[in-house]
């Protein structure tokens, strides 16, 4: 078990060694007053079959990988509830996969509502 998440953490390590040289590279093509990131917040409700089939931990997980911060959480109506912080090229790949869900689950629909940007996580958790 042990290996198998030291090989995670190695996987992760190297994708965001990965973005950090392509924003390097980028930022040594591009004048400096030409360099941004546009930083994304959304509000999802996520509809099915989506409680009992590890939803929000596949969520964090991907969260983590694609270093976006907030928070799922499941509602009382059997809804998965999540916010989402970061880039949004990474939004737009966490709402893909939200689409999907996990192995397990049944998606029916999403409902995805933008926000102004606060930047107040400082991580992606699973609140209860």
């Amino acid at each position: 078990m042990a290996y198998g998440k030291a090989r995670h953490n190695y996987g992760t390590i190297n994708r965001n060694l990965f973005k950090l040289s392509r924003n390097i590279h980028t930022l040594n093509k591009t004048p400096i007053n030409e360099v941004s990131t546009t930083m994304r917040r959304v509000h999802v409700f996520i509809h099915g079959m989506v409680h009992g089939v590890f939803f929000r931990a596949n969520i964090q997980r991907k969260a983590i990988e694609l270093d976006v911060t907030g928070y799922a959480k499941n509602t009382d109506d059997g809804d998965v509830e999540c916010i989402f912080e970061g880039e949004e090229e990474d939004i737009e790949e966490m709402l893909e996969f939200c689409k999907e869900g996990p192995r397990n689950a049944q998606v029916e629909d999403v409902d995805i509502e933008d926000e102004n940007y606060t930047g107040e996580f400082d991580n992606f958790e699973i609140r209860y």
